[in-house]
């Protein structure tokens, strides 16, 4: 599927199987750019959060993928989103 354009899903196995076709064709990037995942650079991070807030959401829960991710990445991600994420949300 490319950006744009909507996945092609064959409705004829119930909504479980839709779904779950649907969110099979949608990528990391999709995901982040509909606030779906709050994902990438801070900029991306803060694009992600910024789209929850325009729909009144207050509260967000970050998870790191500590089990796919070496640690050391995962400490930058951490050390970035304290930042320049946070302190954005603190403005």
């Amino acid at each position: 599927v490319q950006q744009g354009e909507a996945p092609a899903v064959d409705l004829s196995g119930g909504s479980g199987i839709i779904a779950q076709a649907i969110w099979n064709q949608l990528d990391a990037d999709t995901l982040c750019d509909r606030g779906v995942l709050v994902a990438g650079d801070p900029e991306s991070c803060l694009r992600a959060i910024r789209l929850h807030e325009a729909t009144g959401v207050d509260q967000l829960q970050f998870l790191m993928a500590t089990e796919t991710i070496p640690h050391e990445k995962v400490m930058t991600s951490i050390e970035l989103f304290g930042k320049y994420v946070i302190p954005e949300l603190q403005q």
